[in-house]
Order: structure tokens, then C-alpha cells, then sequence
């Protein structure tokens, strides 16, 4: 989301924020337990809190992944 090197990362998509929201929106349905795709996106979102909770003082991330896998699993919040 960071990176600024690629045409079409964050900082240049959102450049002027105009549809940053939405984005983001989007992103939420797609891993939340009450989205109407049924968060298939879970797991995608735990790699995802692994791999930022290797981060210096960001661990809990690592914890949380680790509830996300769960509940992508079960299926259930």
C-alpha cells in the first residue's frame, strides 16, 4: 500500500484521495465476517498481518493473523 514504485500502487492511485475510501470499503468486505462475499478474503488479509507484523513493534499484528486464519477456517467471527 506503501510502496511507490509501481504504476499502480497506493500513493499513485489515491494520489489526489479521490476513491481511497471506496478502496478501502472494498478491501473491509472482502475479510470481514458480515461482508456479502462472506470475507473469502481472510486468509489473504492474515499472510498479510503476518508478514506486517514482522515490522519492529508491530507483533500484535502477528497475533491477529493468526484470528483471522481461525476465522477463516471456521467460517464464523
Amino acid at each position: 500500500m506503501t510502496d511507490e514504485r509501481g504504476a499502480k500502487c497506493w500513493p499513485t492511485v489515491f494520489a489526489t484521495r479521490r476513491g481511497r475510501v471506496s478502496g478501502l470499503v472494498t478491501i473491509w468486505e472482502g475479510v470481514s465476517t458480515t461482508s456479502m462475499a462472506d470475507g473469502h478474503l481472510r486468509d489473504l488479509l492474515a499472510d498479510s498481518l503476518t508478514e506486517a507484523g514482522s515490522l519492529p513493534d508491530k507483533a500484535e499484528l502477528t497475533e491477529q493473523a493468526e484470528r483471522w486464519r481461525a476465522i477463516a477456517v471456521s467460517g464464523t467471527s
